[in-house]
């Protein structure tokens, strides 16, 4: 009951307030910040793990407001029990979870540019359960020096092309590596076409 209680009272504030976040990107920074933080406490009253995104394509009537537990596979009932609290407001389109984009991105981190048409994997088998969903990302530049680099960015561009959701549910297995020299004998898939495998191998059996 107590859980229900916050979820009450968060949307409750938010109905009050949500005008002012309609053109949060428009306003000065410093009130950008303010109300930004603002948020973000009323948010944290719910599930202090609990983050946040706003914003949407230009062309939308409506302006996203994205609920995320940041990959975190066990808070993703609490996320999912706060949007289905959340009231029909004209302005909003209230999600929970950070969607899929598709493919038309680069992501810039770390001082490198990754661009998922450009990034090979290699699928994983799991000869136990062929269900299994498994990958090797391989980057021909792969460094350990770099390693925290690379899989922190590897991992918002998987976020990014297929959804929070199904990054964090339907991969079992992800491991980074520097390129094999010789990859004739493997099979290797550019990660646009991530979701088709996972598709696949969800479906083995």
């Amino acid at each position: 009951m107590f859980g229900i209680d916050k979820e009450k009272r968060f949307w409750k504030w938010f109905e009050k307030n949500n005008s002012k976040f309609l053109f949060i990107n428009e306003v000065e920074p410093d009130i950008k910040e303010q109300h930004l933080n603002e948020f973000l406490r009323e948010l944290h009253r719910v599930n202090d793990r609990l983050y946040f995104l706003i914003g949407g394509h230009p062309d939308n009537k409506k302006v996203e407001l994205i609920i995320t537990p940041e990959g975190i596979k066990e808070l993703f009932p609490v996320v999912e029990q706060l949007v289905s609290k959340a009231p029909e407001l004209h302005d909003w389109e209230i999600i929970a979870f950070k969607p899929a984009q598709g493919a038309g991105f680069v992501t810039e981190f770390g001082g490198r540019k990754f661009d998922p048409k450009e990034i090979d994997f290699i699928p994983l088998d799991n000869q136990d359960d062929p269900s299994l969903v498994g990958i090797q990302v391989i980057y021909p530049d792969f460094t350990n020096d770099e390693r925290d680099i690379f899989f922190a960015a590897t991992y918002q561009v998987i976020d990014t092309l297929i959804g929070e959701r199904s990054t964090t549910l339907d991969i079992d297995y992800l491991d980074i590596t520097v390129t094999p020299e010789e990859t004739s004998e493997l099979t290797t898939l550019k990660l646009t076409e991530l979701e088709n495998f996972i598709s696949k191998k969800k479906n083995a059996g």
